[in-house]
């Protein structure tokens, strides 16, 4: 089965020595959706069917998600949302790759995943977000990991780092509104989730975070509300980060609604100054076998918000098994500085 593991953490961090950049693109949301990312997967098409030939070995993905990809490919207009479709028929015209593959690998988060959060409020009261993205396969997508600015009339509209032929946002900015990152809620099993891609009531998850973000005049309330409410394929943990002291919330879903939403403490307490999630309910012990949590919060501890420097966040966010061999890259960001925004991708 599939796995991801992600690291967010609202916070600033500084670059690892060995670390890469990775490609950077601007999409024009003016131009035909099916065109919005040929200049991508023109660049990436090796790499892309690298991936789609690992994801149909039928040790990586049950052999039954392709009839799904079948049934959504043939209608896909049915089950996805402009502009999504026709940026997926372009990327399967661009790079060659079946239209059922492309389906698949653009609902891969809400059939299998995995993640970590953190939200961290400074002394000044300013929001920062920053995240590790791990996945199972992390050779395969530190190759496609790329930097997207997304464009409409002629301004920047929002931001996101995501893969070459993947058109939905994990990791994303909205300037001078919100950041928003998104982790793994591991419950129900794939074929589950599978099944829910065909109810046309529930959205893809990075679905709707780019939708969100895509939103003119979209603010933290107004995202803290949509990705709270809107019914979804999989449950989740999503971060999100805004503009005043005390915007920054890890909403846990279920497949209809918020269960829980866990905001950032509005005061200055030294020990209230961050929320930190990984992929267990915040409220529950983690197992054992997969404690990020605990040198997440101790590092969080460690450093205090007096104490919030590029330097002393990268070492919060380099702490032994927060980054690991999985991780594919790392974006640091602030909605109320997007000049800040920026992504390594790391080689551990």
């Amino acid at each position: 089965m599939l796995s991801v593991l992600c690291v967010s953490v609202f916070v600033y961090l500084a670059a690892a020595q060995g670390d890469t950049p990775p490609g950077k693109y601007t999409v024009n949301l003016d131009a035909p959706a099916e065109n919005h990312f040929d200049e991508i997967i023109a660049d990436y098409t090796t790499e892309l069917k690298a991936l789609i030939a690992f994801f149909l070995n039928a040790t990586h993905i049950p052999p039954q998600i392709i009839p799904f990809g079948n049934k959504v490919a043939e209608d896909v207009d049915k089950y996805v949302r402009a502009p999504f479709a026709d940026e997926m028929r372009g990327i399967a015209k661009t790079s060659g790759v079946g239209m059922a593959e492309i389906v698949v690998m653009n609902f891969l988060y809400d059939l299998s995943a995995a993640c970590t959060s953190t939200v961290a409020q400074d002394v000044k009261g300013r929001i920062f977000h920053a995240r590790n993205l791990d996945y199972s396969f992390p050779d395969y997508l530190r190759n496609l990991t790329i930097e997207v600015e997304f464009m409409s009339q002629g301004k920047l509209a929002y931001k996101a780092t995501t893969y070459a032929g993947y058109v939905g946002v994990l990791t994303g900015m909205r300037p001078n509104a919100f950041t928003v990152t998104i982790d793994e809620r591991d419950q129900g099993a794939w074929w589950e989730n599978a099944l829910e891609i065909l109810n046309k009531e529930k959205m893809g998850l990075s679905f709707l975070i780019r939708d969100v973000l895509s939103t003119p005049g979209a603010n933290f309330s107004y995202a803290l509300k949509r990705y709270s409410e809107t019914q979804l394929i999989a449950p989740v943990y999503i971060i999100l980060g805004g503009m005043l002291p005390g915007e920054g919330a890890v909403i846990t879903r279920n497949q209809t609604h918020a269960v829980d939403v866990w905001m950032l403490w509005r005061g200055d307490l030294p020990n209230n100054f961050w929320r930190l999630e990984t992929n267990y309910d915040h409220w529950q012990p983690v197992p054992p076998s997969d404690d990020r949590r605990t040198p997440g919060n101790n590092a969080m501890q460690a450093m205090g918000n007096s104490n919030i420097t590029r330097a002393s966040l990268y070492q919060v966010m380099s702490t032994p098994k927060v980054l690991n061999s999985a991780t594919t890259y790392t974006t640091v960001m602030s909605a109320q500085d997007p000049d800040l925004y920026q992504t390594w991708v790391r080689h551990t």
